[in-house]
């Protein structure tokens, strides 16, 4: 195989934390299964994780999910100016943010146990509380926190040329448009799972509409309910996780995804046409039926004067179905 350029994504530690709290601490709130799947979904589809690096300095929460994934998970922080990540929130910034909070608080769903536990998990107990800036100052509250810590988020993405994936609890934030001024990269692993994530429910529609006994929510995304499927409990979800990444589909996918990243900066607008057009493909076919088409084949043994025949099913895979990258959609598609 020809070698290719990693494709990596920025995550932020509050992701690698409240999967730590599902883990490690047995905790079920929603929020942090949702951390989970997005940290599960990242290792399997992008080539490497990098999260600021003073969380794995200084959190045994964020160094005990990073061992489990040695040589993914991996620290980086903007060197030309320094690490306010943590230690040395930038006030002037809070400030400016400040109204545009009043106006409109996308964090306001997130003021639960949960979310403050996260943000508790693996911290040092000795340190003062998130948000506590002195004895004289107000603490800044979880939606002060958290937009500052997107900012920097974005700012360090931009200079590693990465995109950002924010947790759960920021996806809202940096989908407003007063907030995001950043242009973000090309993000084609997230493009085709979007993609893909639309026909698992136009299929799931399809299928209710004729059978309403069979109607099941479609409540985790791709990657993690098929991890969720193959895992027997919580404790084999890393494993699993591995697996699947380390397959030769998901390899292929992530490689797929890189060539169209090449491509796109090239200006190669025939190879990303021609990818596009077998997705499309995939999509029609799929969009009926998440089954390969299938038949049977005979086979004829003979054993000296003894032979006889009999039926297996036989796959009519066409050329695209063939394609480990495709593959590794459809097992994410057709998984329970």
């Amino acid at each position: 195989m020809s070698s290719r350029k990693a494709t990596p994504i920025l995550l932020d530690n509050y992701t690698l934390q409240g999967a730590y709290c599902f883990l490690q601490e047995g905790k079920r709130a929603q929020l942090y299964e949702e951390c989970l799947s997005h940290l599960v979904e990242s290792l399997v589809i992008y080539d490497q994780i990098i999260v600021p690096d003073d969380v794995l300095l200084r959190n045994s929460a964020c160094q005990h999910v990073a061992q489990q994934f040695s040589g993914i998970i991996v620290g980086k922080a903007m060197r030309e100016t320094p690490d306010l990540h943590h230690h040395m929130i930038e006030m002037g910034v809070v400030e400016d943010f400040r109204p545009f909070l009043e106006r409109r608080n996308p964090f306001r769903r997130f003021e639960t146990s949960a979310a403050y536990d996260i943000e508790r998990a693996g911290r040092d107990p000795s340190l003062s509380p998130p948000g506590w800036m002195g004895k004289d100052e107000r603490p800044l509250t979880f939606a002060e926190r958290h937009t500052y810590y997107s900012w920097y988020c974005i700012r360090l993405a931009a200079a590693l040329g990465l995109n950002y994936a924010p947790n759960p609890t920021r996806v809202g934030l940096l989908r407003n448009r007063e907030f995001r001024a950043l242009k973000p990269f090309p993000n084609f692993q997230r493009d085709i799972l979007d993609y893909f994530e639309k026909v698992r429910k136009r299929h799931a529609d399809s299928v209710s509409r004729v059978f309403r006994s069979l109607r099941k929510p479609l409540d985790l995304p791709m990657v993690y309910n098929y991890i969720n499927s193959k895992a027997l409990e919580s404790t084999g979800i890393i494993a699993e996780t591995l697996r699947l990444r380390n397959s030769v589909e998901a390899a292929a996918f992530r490689t797929l995804c890189a060539e169209l990243e090449e491509a796109s900066q090239n200006g190669d607008a025939a190879q990303v046409d021609k990818i596009r057009e077998q997705i499309k493909e995939l999509d029609d076919r799929w969009s009926e039926s998440l089954a390969r088409p299938k038949t049977t084949k005979t086979w004829s043994i003979s054993l000296w004067t003894f032979g006889t025949d009999f039926e297996t099913p036989w796959y009519k895979l066409q050329a695209v179905d063939q394609k480990p990258h495709f593959v590794f959609l459809h097992s994410l598609l057709s998984s329970p």
